[in-house]
């Protein structure tokens, strides 16, 4: 009846997933930085949500960081780094990856699962609107 009822059904079905069904889903979320080929082929709301945050428009040195952080997020928890970009700034953004290597692989799972929701909550409100 709302997008936050709809949110709230989502993140119900998330939860009762089993844990590989949880890692599938969160590996199918694109890298974020992404060089802008490879961001072509996303959805046109993740090249928005990209290019709003600056994502698109970083500066060699951040380009750098934001490689290294991804490529050491995935190989220490075996998903993508996933950060609702509309509420972030690509200086919020890489500030969150450095921070959030340090967690554990639990904290990582819940923050990039409460993440995906964030991110189709925003969407719906979109769709809805």
């Amino acid at each position: 009846s709302s997008a936050e009822d709809a949110c709230a059904k989502l993140y119900e079905l998330v939860q009762v997933l089993d844990y590989d069904a949880q890692l599938a889903l969160l590996r199918a979320h694109p890298e974020l930085g992404q060089s802008a080929a490879r961001l072509a082929a996303l959805t046109a709301e993740s090249q928005h949500e990209q290019s709003a945050a600056g994502l698109t428009v970083l500066d060699a040195a951040s380009r750098a960081r934001l490689a290294a952080g991804n490529a050491a997020y995935m190989a220490k928890f075996g998903h993508p780094f996933i950060i609702c970009a509309r509420l972030n700034t690509s200086t919020g953004i890489l500030a969150q990856l450095e921070a959030r290597l340090h967690n554990t692989a639990q904290m990582e799972l819940a923050n990039a699962l409460s993440q995906v929701i964030d991110i189709a909550r925003l969407r719906v409100i979109d769709l809805l609107n």
